[in-house]
């Protein structure tokens, strides 16, 4: 990796500066290369575009490109710019006693993999970064925390791609892609869940369901639970709550291989991988699982069921098969309760 530029300001919201850090010890400039390299590995992102052709923090990024020597100075005011809105924001949310994390914002133009990238990040202050001297105190050496991220994708000619948001929030905060960078989002929230919703559910169909069912039927009810309990969709959350923190009947089943199908069919869609859930968009029909147990007899499940192995499983007695099935209503308990069956 090679690092174009790079600066570092304090963002001192109480004393209403800025402070730029000097990065000169080898240990600022390994500190800041760790964060660079976690910013280009996060999974969990959402696509963003720019609101108009004339927002102020990529007209400055733009000509700082076009001549690095002459233009760098400019991006100091997009520390003062996101100083501004910091400022505004805390304002308002002063009455909800809600503070702002002090941090530092990082910007950094970078190569690598002969891929040029310019980096927009803001660092919390935590106990164990000094942020004068810029460097890991030893009682807390792995203790900095990106909060909030811009990833801007430069092509050959010097010209922005793809445009990546990332936040530590469950919501990615309106004063950091609206006010301060003014962005958009490239995919909207409902789009994002009833397209992930799909893809996750067909995956789960095809390879469980025919092979597996039991699996099947696990996997399937996580994954309504996921969409339907949650407020908002991380794909790394998702792929442990429905996937990986379950232990499956079957051995056989490979669940990297459909995780990793899931990624790149998100991928392919071009979705995010970090978004609000719109839990309405999900339709009861799509929820909704209908078995036949004998030719008089089926059953509906409707939604999800938490703790669903406890709740209803099937067992076999003196060679004939059953489900059983936990009830909670005690009128419709009274309608089977036949006394020859005590």
């Amino acid at each position: 990796m090679e690092i174009l530029k790079l600066l570092s300001h304090n963002i001192l919201i109480e004393e209403e500066k800025i402070v730029e850090n000097k990065i000169t010890n080898e240990e600022a400039k390994d500190f800041f290369n760790s964060i660079i390299d976690e910013v280009l590995e996060k999974e969990t992102k959402k696509s963003y575009k720019p609101r108009t052709s004339t927002t102020e923090v990529i007209s400055i990024i733009t000509k700082v490109l076009e001549d690095m020597d002459s233009n760098e100075e400019l991006l100091v005011n997009i520390s003062k710019r996101l100083l501004k809105y910091e400022i505004s924001t805390q304002k308002d949310i002063d009455k909800l006693g809600t503070k702002i994390k002090k941090g530092c914002l990082l910007q950094a133009y970078i190569k690598k993999d002969e891929k040029k990238y310019f980096i927009i990040t803001k660092i919390e202050a935590t106990d164990g970064l000094d942020m004068t001297e810029l460097r890991m105190r030893a009682i807390l050496p792995s203790s900095k925390k990106i909060i909030k991220n811009a990833l801007f994708e430069i092509n050959e000619d010097e010209e922005f791609g793809d445009i990546f948001l990332s936040d530590t929030n469950a919501n990615i905060s309106k004063y950091w892609y609206d006010d301060f960078l003014e962005l958009e989002e490239m995919t909207t929230d409902e789009m994002n869940t009833q397209k992930t919703y799909g893809i996750i559910m067909k995956e789960i169909k095809n390879k469980l369901e025919k092979t597996f069912p039991s699996d099947y039927t696990f996997c399937r009810n996580a994954c309504i639970t996921f969409f339907k309990t949650k407020e908002t969709f991380d794909l790394n959350d998702a792929v442990n709550d429905i996937f990986l923190s379950y232990n499956f009947e079957n051995n056989e089943i490979k669940k990297e291989d459909i995780i990793e199908k899931i990624k790149s069919k998100i991928k392919k869609e071009n979705l995010d991988t970090q978004f609000t859930l719109k839990k309405d968009v999900i339709k009861n029909r799509l929820t909704k699982m209908r078995k036949r147990v004998n030719k008089e007899i089926s059953i509906e499940i409707d939604g999800y069921v938490e703790n669903i192995k406890d709740n209803i499983y099937s067992t076999e007695q003196n060679g004939e098969k059953y489900i059983i099935i936990k009830l909670t209503e005690e009128e419709t308990y009274k309608f089977f309760n036949w006394s020859d069956n005590e």
